[in-house]
C-alpha cells in the first residue's frame, strides 16, 4: 500500500521524504517491517500534523499538554498588552482571540472525558490568573472563587468552547453525504473482531449521544 502511494505521487509530480515518513500501528497490526523503495519506515507512537498530536490510543493528557504550551506562548505576546488594557471587554477580547483558540486547538474531534475535561479547566483557570496578575496566594487571602476570577476576566470558557466547537463538527459530520472516507472512519466499528476486556474506550461520538441522542448515523 505504502509502495503503490509513493508511485501515485511520482505520477502527480510529488515524492515522499522517506526521513520524515512514519508508520503508526496499533495492538493489532502486523509487525513486520514496512519499506519505501527499499528503505524500512520507523514506527511511532504519535506523531504532529496541522498542530494536532495524534496517536493509536488517543490519548487527550498529552494533546491537552501541548495547548497548555501553546496557550502559554500565546499569553506571553499578550501579557504586556494585557496588563496595560483596563477595559476588560478588550482585554478578555484580546485573550479569547490569542490564548483559547491556542488552548483548545482541534477541540472538535476530541474523545473527552471526566479527567481530560478537569485538565482544560485547571489549565485556563492558570492563564486566567496570569491575565488577572493574581497568583495563588493572594487569591486565597483575597478568598477569591472560580466565579468571582471569571467576572472579573470576561473571558469565554475553554470548557464550553470546545464543546460548541465538536457541536459545530458534528453538524458538517452529519450532513455530509458523499460518503467520504473521513466520515466512514468516524462511524466504522470492526464487526469481525470482538471487544477486549474491561471498559471501551471513550469515543468521539460519547457526549454528543449522552446529551443531544443519537449523532444521525450508524
Amino acid at each position: 500500500m505504502v509502495e503503490e502511494l509513493g508511485d501515485v505521487s511520482k505520477a502527480t509530480g510529488l515524492t515522499m521524504n522517506r526521513s520524515k515518513t512514519m508508520v503508526m500501528r496499533n495492538e493489532w497490526a502486523d509487525v513486520s517491517p514496512i519499506t519505501l523503495e527499499g528503505t524500512t519506515l520507523p514506527f511511532t507512537d504519535s506523531y504532529v500534523y496541522l498542530g494536532r498530536l495524534l496517536s493509536m490510543d488517543s490519548n487527550l493528557r498529552a494533546e491537552i499538554m501541548r495547548g497548555r504550551r501553546c496557550a502559554w506562548a500565546a499569553i506571553g505576546s499578550i501579557k504586556e498588552a494585557a496588563h496595560l488594557v483596563s477595559d476588560k471587554k478588550v482585554r478578555a477580547d484580546l485573550s479569547d482571540f490569542t490564548v483559547l483558540p491556542a488552548l483548545c486547538y482541534a477541540s472538535e474531534t476530541w474523545a473527552e472525558n471526566k479527567t481530560s475535561t478537569l485538565m482544560l479547566v485547571r489549565a485556563q483557570r492558570a492563564l486566567e490568573r496570569t491575565l488577572l496578575k493574581i497568583n495563588r496566594a493572594k487569591r486565597r487571602n483575597l478568598n477569591l472563587r472560580s466565579a468571582d476570577m471569571r467576572s472579573m476576566s470576561g473571558i469565554r470558557d475553554a470548557e464550553k468552547y470546545a464543546w460548541n466547537a465538536k457541536k459545530r463538527w458534528a453538524g458538517h459530520v452529519v450532513r455530509c453525504t458523499d460518503d467520504r472516507w473521513t466520515t466512514r472512519v468516524t462511524f466504522w466499528y470492526p464487526r469481525e473482531i470482538k471487544r477486549t476486556l474491561g471498559r471501551p474506550a471513550t469515543r468521539w461520538s460519547d457526549s454528543l449521544k449522552k446529551l443531544q441522542g443519537n449523532v444521525g448515523q450508524h
